[in-house]
């Protein structure tokens, strides 16, 4: 499943363009045949080991060998950041002055998340 990301880069623009590294085992795996879903994973980017963003990827079809593969990315940063598939930016989230608040939640979620289909 790891080999279905190799093309998504995800980088975080504080002060200077940082391109963080995709972890080398999803967070979880998961499934539940009975909603069609087969398998599915959550693999996390990080800068060092400060973990800054993460992609949720699932197949989508009948069965896996004729699945489209479908992504969405969470942040779990202020910083702006860039993600792009094969050089080609898919999604951009400016910076979040919102989770600098003391009374805000950190992790920071906005919908709707960025799904696309992986060929």
């Amino acid at each position: 499943m790891q080999e279905l990301l190799k093309g998504l880069t995800w980088t975080a623009h504080p002060d200077r363009t940082i391109n963080l590294r995709l972890m080398p085992h999803p967070i979880v795996r998961y499934n539940e045949p009975k909603a069609g879903l087969t398998d599915g994973a959550m693999f996390a980017f990080a800068s060092g080991t400060n973990l800054e963003g993460l992609v949720l990827i699932e197949p989508r079809g009948s069965a896996p060998e004729k699945a489209s593969w479908q992504y969405a990315v969470a942040l779990i940063t202020a910083a702006p950041y860039e993600v792009s598939i094969d050089r080609r930016e898919v999604c951009f989230e400016p910076y979040n002055p919102r989770s600098r608040i003391a009374n805000e939640a950190y992790f920071t979620l906005h919908p709707p998340l960025h799904v696309q289909s992986v060929q």
